[in-house]
């Protein structure tokens, strides 16, 4: 239920509203295929060396920390993807609380939605860290 306010759509810029509702599922899909980098990574690193020695001489069509480091990258993306819709979704419900006498409510949602961008953006760190430690 919602009250149709026709100066908020007149002042609201409809593709900037476009723009952060494409974000989370870009979120969504750059955090997979980094799932899926550092994936292969771990699996070059697990699969192709049965003793530490091996790691170095062995090939492998991928080098696992390159995957790591643009696993990373593409964790911080997804997490900086993420973050700003469910940010402007809280500053935009108290602005209409406060236009419409407190009839919005902000839900547990949001508050998951930003932890996990700034979960991805903790894993990407964690992924830069890896990638300068293992190199």
């Amino acid at each position: 239920c919602y009250y149709f306010d026709s100066d908020w759509y007149a002042k609201v810029d409809q593709l900037d509203l476009r723009l952060l509702q494409f974000c989370l599922p870009a979120g969504l899909l750059f955090s997979s295929l980094a799932l899926l980098l550092c994936l292969t990574g771990m699996c070059k690193t697990a699969c192709c060396s049965k003793t530490p020695d091996d790691i170095k001489n062995s090939r492998c069509l991928v080098n696992s920390s390159g995957c790591h480091l643009v696993a990373g990258m593409l964790l911080f993306l997804g997490g900086a993807i993420a973050m700003p819709p469910s940010v402007w979704f809280l500053f935009h419900t108290r602005n209409l609380n406060e236009r419409y006498d407190n009839l919005f409510a902000v839900e547990f949602g949001v508050y998951v939605a930003i932890g996990s961008a700034g979960g991805l953006i903790l894993a990407a760190l964690l992924m830069f860290m890896w990638y300068c430690m293992c190199k």
